[in-house]
């Protein structure tokens, strides 16, 4: 799983310069695991692939996420 890069100017509060193509937003729910948001975001792929994508894209030091978290996330 790779996300697409474009050079659109208009961001929308992705990093500075890129914007992300199939990926969707996503605020973290109460007793949600980045696991748990990796499983739903694709549901066919291999969710530790998913996992390290999101850890990536957010730029996290780990698997920790907390409640009210937004996370940029892929959508297939």
């Amino acid at each position: 799983l790779r996300a697409t890069l474009a050079s659109d100017p208009a961001d929308g509060g992705l990093p500075q310069g890129a914007v992300y193509r199939n990926l969707t937003s996503v605020v973290v729910h109460p007793g949600q695991t980045l696991w748990s948001i990796a499983s739903q975001a694709e549901p066919s792929a291999d969710p530790r692939v998913v996992m390290q994508l999101i850890i990536e894209l957010n730029a996290l030091h780990g698997t920790s996420i907390e409640q009210g978290q937004h996370l940029w996330v892929p959508h297939g």
